[in-house]
């Protein structure tokens, strides 16, 4: 979630209680236990995640802020989430714990590093979900293996529906701060009479408190209505 991580907002940038152990059945036969792994794997290195980078500079009608696609690469075991090659910017890292020593041994992690294209302006919560072309892969696999060494895999495919992030958006309220009042003197404008038929120095800043979340500011405006 891009939404700030304080309070009161709900962000989160990194989930890693995603449990894996119901995704296997899991047996060692009469021999016995001798070990037991994860690993993350793609089947190619730069596919698409189906999820786009934010770009500022991007005010086209209909793809708003729309930057290039955000590409995969396995980094020793650790699926990064980057633009343009495997040393581009990084947008987000999917890892798996395989230390079997830790009470988090096969939790699936997910980490945010920078924000990412939302298309719906209508919503400042959607999400946009890692979705992978057709014959692509993302594949978590568990490898068993017992006592004598010998071993059996079986993996499950996480390029659709697994991985989603939800967005941020720009909140408005007022200060509570009173306008002050805009007086017009009809007296002649002449000296050393003191009219005064226009004014425009009443500041509006104070009377609104403003922000535009994490994915940062495009453009402010003000309206008067009836």
């Amino acid at each position: 979630d891009e939404s700030s991580t304080s309070a009161p907002a709900d962000g989160v940038r990194t989930v890693s209680s995603a449990s894996t152990v119901d995704l296997f059945t899991t047996g060692y036969g009469t021999d016995g236990q001798r070990s037991l792994g994860y690993a993350l794997s793609l089947s190619a290195d730069g596919i698409g995640s189906g999820l786009f980078a934010l770009d500022p500079t991007n005010a086209t009608a209909g793809s708003i802020g729309k930057g290039s696609q955000v590409l995969l690469y396995n980094n020793s075991g650790t699926i990064e989430g980057r633009t343009g090659s495997s040393t581009g910017t990084l947008y987000f890292t999917i890892s798996v714990n395989n230390d079997s020593n830790s009470s988090n041994f096969g939790k699936l992690s997910f980490a945010q590093s920078a924000n990412v294209w939302h298309p719906n302006t209508g919503s400042s919560d959607e999400a946009v979900t890692l979705t992978l072309a057709a014959g692509d892969s993302l594949r978590l696999t568990q490898t068993a293996t017992d006592l004598d060494g010998d071993s059996a895999s079986a993996f499950v495919e996480l390029g659709a529906n697994a991985f989603k992030i939800e967005d941020d958006g720009p909140a408005v309220s007022t200060s509570g701060t009173t306008l002050s009042a805009l007086v017009l003197d009809e007296s002649s404008t002449s000296a050393p009479a003191d009219g005064v038929r226009t004014v425009s120095s009443a500041s509006t800043v104070d009377l609104f408190t403003t922000g535009y979340g994490t994915d940062g500011q495009r453009s402010l405006g003000y309206a008067l209505s009836l």
